[in-house]
C-alpha cells in the first residue's frame, strides 16, 4: 500500500488498529493456563501480583519468593519508579542536583548544565512563548524558492540548526579499515521512520502515520496554521517522502554499508547531491575513509528541482516539527507524549517522572550529554571504586577460561581462538578517555533572551563538530570517546561492543543498590558483577562467536562445534516461544530475538558462580538473592507488553528464575527437587556456558 493512497489508508486505519488491539485475546494459548514451570510463575514486576509473592516458596518462584519482602513494604511510584536500575538512576538524578545546587561551584561545562537547566526548567517562560521559537525557523523554510535556496539553507546554520539534510551522516567503525572510523553518508530521517512505510504499510506503520499527522497538525495549528495548510504540509511531506524512499533500493541500515572508499569517490558517486559542499561545510575535509548507501546518494541529487521545490520544504517543516515536541510549550509535550503511545497496547500509559528525570533524560539524548558527564566525573569519581570494578572484571575474564575449560564439546583449536578473544578483552570502567570541552559556545538565559529551542539547535550544532574529531583521529580501539552519544558514562548502563571487543561499564551503574564499596563479595556478585559477567558473555553468545579477538568477523568456533553451539542457541529460542507472562500480554514467538540476552544473563550468572566456587565458605544464598534483587521491580501491565514486542531482553522476573534454575548451585542451596515449580531437568536445561 503506497502513500500515495493517503485517503484509503485514512480510512482503514482505525480498524486495523482495532483489530491489532484484539488479537491478543482471541483464543487461549495453551501456556496460559499451564500449571507447573515457568508457565506457573507470576510476573513478581507487576503491581498487581505484589500481594501474591508472599505466598509463593523460593523453590516454585524465585524472583518473586526472594523479593517478596521488598515488595511487601513497596508503594507503586509510577514518578521515581521502584527497582535497583531505578535506584541507580535517582541516585545520579540526586548528586547532579546537588552539584547545580551548589553555587561555590563553578565551571564551563556546569555552567552550561545551569542555563540549560534554567530554560529547561521554566515552564512559565516555555508557556508563555510557546511555538514563537520554533516559528522563526519555519519561516525560514518558508523563504526557499529555488533550487539554488535548497542547497543554501541545508548549508545554513542559523536557518537550519538541526542541519536538515536529504542525507544523514554519522561516524561509524567499519572492519573493513580500522585505521580510522568511518564518514557514513546514507538516507535521511523519514517522518515515518522506515522508508519501507512508504512502498508497503503494516499496523505500526499506519499507528505511526496518524501518530505524525496529529503531532504536526497540533503544532502547526498552535503555530497558527490553517487547516488547510497544514494539510498541505503533510501531504506533500509524505509525498516526498516516498519519492525518497524510492531512491532506497533496500532497507538497510548505516551498519551494513561495507565498500570504503576516499572523499573524492563518494563525492563522485554523490552525482548530483551537493555532497562536496557538506563535507567542507561541516570540516569533514579531513576524514580519511567514507562509506554509505551508493545508490540512494546516486539517485537523491535529482529530487533537487524545481517541480520538488514544495515537497522539500514540507519535508524540512514534518521533520522539524517532529524533533521540536520535547523542546516547547506543556501543551505541546504532553499532548506529544500521549500521542506517541502504542495505541495497540490498551495498557499504554504515559509514565510521569520527576522535573530532574525529564530534565536530565533530555540533556541525554543531545549534545550536551558530555558535559553532564564530565560534571558529574569531577564531583563524584572515586578511584577507590575505579580499583574495585577493575578487580572484578579481570576477575570474570579468568572464571570464563575455567568455563571454556570444561566444556568437553569444544576442540582444542576453538578453545584456544577463544582463550585469545577473551586475553584481548578489555573493561573500560566509568571514565572515558578524553574530557568534555565546549570551547567559547555559550547559551542564552531567559533572562538574556534565550529559549529552549534555540538551546537546542546550538546544541545540535556543536554535536556535529564532533564528527570531524572522530573520523580523523587514529583508531584505538580502548579510546572510549566522551562525545559519543552511545556511551554516555553518567547514564546508568553497562555494554559490550563487539567490533572492538571492549566492555563498558558506566559509572551511572555504579549506585544504589546495583553497587557500593560495603557489600560483600557475593553481593557485589549479585549485583554488578552478574551485570559485568553478561556483557562478557556477548563476546560469545549468538553472534558474538562470529567475531574474533579483535571485533572481526572471524568466527571463534568452526567445524562441528559450531553446529553444537547453534543447535545450543536453538534450545535458548525455544524455551521461550510462547511464554505469556500476563493474561492479554503476546507471547514470545519462536522467532524471538532475546536469546543473545538469554544467553547472556545464564552467562553472567554461571561467571559468578565459578567466581564464587574458589571463595571459602561463600554464601551462595546471599549470592542468589542479591542476584535476584538486582532484578527487583514495580511496573504496569502496558510495560510488559510493549517490552516483549520491542524490547530483546527477557523481561526481568524471567531474567532471574530462568537463568538461576540452569545451575547446581542453586538446586543445592534450596533443595529444588522434581515437582517444584523453579526444577527444570538437568537435560532440558539451556544455559550453554
Amino acid at each position: 500500500m503506497n502513500l500515495r493512497k493517503k485517503s484509503k489508508i485514512k480510512r482503514i486505519l482505525s480498524a486495523f488498529v482495532c483489530m491489532a488491539m484484539m488479537l491478543p485475546f482471541f483464543g487461549c494459548n495453551e501456556n496460559t493456563v499451564a500449571k507447573s514451570g515457568r508457565y506457573a510463575w507470576i510476573d513478581s514486576n507487576i503491581e498487581e501480583n505484589q500481594a501474591l509473592a508472599s505466598t509463593l516458596r523460593l523453590q516454585d518462584d524465585f524472583a518473586a519468593a526472594a523479593n517478596a519482602e521488598w515488595l511487601s513494604r513497596e508503594t507503586y511510584d509510577p514518578v521515581l519508579g521502584n527497582g535497583s536500575f531505578e535506584s541507580a538512576k535517582h541516585l545520579v538524578d540526586s548528586n547532579m542536583r546537588k552539584v547545580l545546587d551548589n553555587e561555590e561551584l563553578t565551571g564551563k561545562n556546569l555552567e552550561l548544565i545551569r542555563t540549560f537547566d534554567g530554560i529547561y526548567s521554566d515552564w512559565d517562560y516555555r508557556n508563555e512563548i510557546g511555538t514563537e521559537p520554533l516559528k522563526k525557523y519555519l519561516n525560514y523554510i518558508d523563504e526557499i524558492s529555488t533550487v539554488d535556496d535548497v542547497k543554501d539553507y541545508m548549508l545554513d546554520n542559523d536557518k537550519n540548526p538541526c542541519a536538515q539534510m536529504l542525507v544523514n551522516i554519522t561516524p561509524y567503525l567499519r572492519e573493513e579499515s580500522r585505521d580510522y572510523y568511518t564518514l557514513v553518508v546514507y538516507r535521511p530521517d523519514f517522518s515515518l521512520g522506515e522508508a519501507a512505510y512508504y512502498r508497503d504499510m503494516d499496523v505500526k506503520g499506519l499507528q505511526t502515520l496518524e501518530k505524525v499527522e496529529n503531532i504536526v497538525s497540533y503544532i502547526l495549528t498552535d503555530a497558527g496554521y490553517s487547516e488547510k495548510e497544514i494539510k498541505k504540509i503533510t501531504k506533500d511531506c509524505f509525498e516526498f517522502e516516498t519519492k525518497l524512499a524510492d531512491c532506497c533500493e533496500e532497507s538497510l541500515y548505516d551498519g551494513y554499508f561495507t565498500e570504503i572508499v576516499s572523499r573524492d569517490e563518494i563525492i563522485e558517486r554523490a552525482a548530483d547531491y551537493p555532497l562536496k559542499e557538506m563535507i567542507e561545510h561541516y570540516d569533514l575535509d579531513d576524514s580519511k575513509n567514507f562509506c554509505g548507501d551508493y545508490a540512494y546518494l546516486s539517485k537523491v541529487g535529482a529530487l533537487i528541482s524545481d517541480k520538488n521545490i514544495e515537497g522539500i520544504k514540507a519535508y524540512f517543516k514534518v521533520n522539524l516539527i517532529m524533533k521540536s515536541q520535547l523542546w516547547l510549550s506543556k501543551d505541546i509535550f504532553d499532548y506529544c507524549e500521549k500521542a506517541n503511545l502504542d495505541k495497540t497496547n490498551e495498557f499504554a500509559e504515559v509514565d510521569p517522572a520527576t522535573p530532574d528525570r525529564y530534565l536530565f533524560y533530555t540533556i541525554d539524548h543531545s549534545g550536551l550529554c558530555s558535559a553532564k558527564d564530565q560534571v558529574y566525573l569531577d564531583h563524584y569519581f572515586d578511584e577507590d571504586v575505579y580499583r574495585d570494578i577493575t578487580e572484578i572484571g579481570e576477575m570474570y575474564i579468568d572464571a570464563y577460561k575455567d568455563i571454556i575449560a570444561e566444556k568437553d564439546w569444544l576442540s582444542e583449536d576453538n578453545k584456544k581462538s577463544i582463550y585469545e578473544k577473551l586475553d584481548n578483552i578489555t573493561f573500560e570502567v566509568m571514565r572515558p578517555s578524553n574530557v568534555a570541552d565546549y570551547g567559547d559556545m555559550t547559551l542564552l538565559s531567559k533572562e538574556e533572551g534565550g529559549n529552549l529551542f534555540d538551546a537546542f539547535c546550538k546544541i545540535n550544532r556543536f554535536k556535529l563538530t564532533k564528527y570531524g574529531e572522530r573520523t580523523s583521529r587514529e583508531y584505538d580501539r580502548e579510546f572510549w570517546d566522551i562525545y559519543d552519544p552511545d556511551l554516555s558514562t553518567s547514564t546508568t548502563g553497562a555494554s559490550y561492543d563487539s567490533y572492538r571487543n571492549v566492555i563498558f561499564i558506566r559509572i551511572g551503574i555504579l549506585g544504589g543498590d546495583l553497587y557500593s564499596p560495603d557489600m560483600t563479595l557475593e553481593e557485589k556478585l549479585g549485583h554488578i558483577g552478574s551485570i559485568m559477567g553478561h556483557e562478557l558473555s556477548h563476546a560469545f553468545d549468538s553472534t558474538g562467536v562470529y567475531r574474533d579477538k579483535n571485533g572481526d568477523s572471524n568466527p571463534i568456533i568452526v567445524g562441528d562445534d559450531m553446529s553444537v553451539f547453534s543447535d545450543k542457541a536453538d534450545k535458548v529460542t525455544k524455551y521461550y516461544a510462547n511464554i505469556t507472562p500476563i493474561e492479554g500480554s503476546d507471547s514470545y514467538s519462536e522467532y524471538n530475538t532475546l536469546s543473545k540476552e538469554a544467553i547472556a544473563d545464564m552467562g553472567g550468572v554461571k561467571s559468578s558462580l565459578v567466581i564464587g566456587s574458589k571463595q571459602d565458605d561463600f554464601d551462595y544464598d546471599l549470592f542468589f538473592r542479591s542476584y535476584a534483587d538486582t532484578w527487583k521491580n514495580l511496573q504496569q501491565k502496558g510495560f510488559v507488553i510493549q517490552a516483549i514486542r520491542e524490547d530483546d531482553h527477557p523481561l526481568r522476573y524471567l531474567r532471574v528464575n530462568v537463568s538461576v534454575q540452569q545451575f547446581d548451585e542453586f538446586y543445592d542451596t534450596y533443595d529444588v527437587k522434581p515437582g517444584d515449580n523453579m526444577y527444570l531437568a538437568p537435560e532440558d536445561r539451556i544455559a550453554i556456558w
